[in-house]
């Protein structure tokens, strides 16, 4: 970028032109920082490229902790744990538990109010630990962050549908629905 620069400004003296070419640089920096976000997201995808056999739940579907009870619904996972050992050891989480797929989800904010007396931005929760929500009225989950990650509910899948970055990671992670789908409603 250096070099560009100094090549236009060589050609445009100044004053002249030199609105258009700082402008112009600033653009190729928001270019460059969003190939950055780009490469970001592409390795965070091959991560997740690998066996996935072991993961059951999905991105969007909505479950409830069977230790704790409170709803959330599911933002990603990991093939194992992808905390260290005093992570696990803090949270009293046996070490071959670890070898499970956890979940980073978003939890339903008035039951971690209920339940811990406080909201709670996000968990990261143990395959074993979840329990999916078949009824209806329960997968309603009130958390600030929700639209950040999905872009609606789909009713007749039971899920959230993800936002872009979300289907861009985990490609094949979530039901695919038809354009058509009349009783989706907006998150």
């Amino acid at each position: 970028v250096r070099l560009i620069r100094a090549a236009f400004r060589t050609q445009v003296t100044e004053g002249e032109g030199q609105e258009r070419i700082e402008t112009a640089f600033d653009g190729l920096r928001q270019l460059a920082s969003l190939e950055a976000q780009l490469d970001g997201l592409r390795q965070t995808r091959e991560k997740r490229d690998g066996d996935r056999s072991a993961v059951e739940h999905s991105i969007g579907q909505v479950f409830r902790h069977k230790q704790f009870g409170y709803r959330g619904v599911v933002v990603g996972w990991d093939a194992q744990c992808d905390r260290p050992a005093e992570w696990l050891a803090a949270n009293k989480i046996a070490q071959s538990r670890g070898e499970q797929p956890f979940y980073h989800v978003i939890p339903d904010q008035p039951d971690c109010v209920r339940l811990f007396g406080e909201p709670r931005e996000s968990k990261y929760v143990a395959q074993d630990n979840m329990e999916p929500i078949v009824d209806p009225e329960e997968r309603a989950i009130q958390h600030e962050h929700l639209m950040a990650y999905f872009t609606r509910y789909s009713p007749v899948l039971g899920s959230f549908m993800p936002c872009e970055e979300l289907a861009f990671i985990y490609p094949d992670d979530y039901p695919v629905v038809e354009e058509e789908e009349t009783n989706a409603q907006l998150v």
